[in-house]
């Protein structure tokens, strides 16, 4: 496995992130972690509140993006920073299943810095594959 649970890419623009995982549940809660790490300390966030995310896809990019896109959606109406990322995934009959916990905080400008304004997840470069047993996810978000 990669030393590191994910890191940041070149990217003239934007947010360009690689996450990393013995699983692909372990891929998607390391993607979230970069990105909300690309917008916050994460050290200065306290997991005081949990959320959850059920999604269901019939192909894990698409599945990452709706997992980060809505994780993104809580930050932007409802304030929340995470800083625990619990996510698990199934596959059935060719469909994957998503349950995911995040944990965290409203966000408090006295409290915690901006980094980064994260606006979008896209779909362009968005990749997830396994290689040689370990989990790689590909992520490019607009700031």
């Amino acid at each position: 496995m990669s030393s590191k649970p994910y890191e940041y890419l070149e990217h003239t623009a934007d947010l360009f992130f690689r996450s990393y995982g013995k699983s692909p549940g372990e891929c998607f809660g390391n993607a979230a972690r970069a990105m909300f790490s690309a917008m916050i300390d994460l050290d200065s966030v306290k997991p005081l509140l949990k959320k959850t995310i059920r999604l269901e896809s019939g192909d894990l990019p698409a599945l990452l993006h709706d997992f980060l896109s809505e994780a993104l959606f809580f930050f932007g109406t409802e304030g929340l920073v995470f800083r625990i990322f619990d996510v698990r995934i199934e596959e059935k009959d060719g469909r994957y299943r998503l349950f995911a916990s995040l944990a965290g905080e409203k966000f408090d400008r006295k409290k915690h810095v901006m980094l980064t304004d994260v606006k979008a997840v896209t779909y362009h470069g968005l990749k997830v594959e396994e290689r040689k047993g370990l989990w790689v996810a590909e992520v490019l978000c607009d700031i």
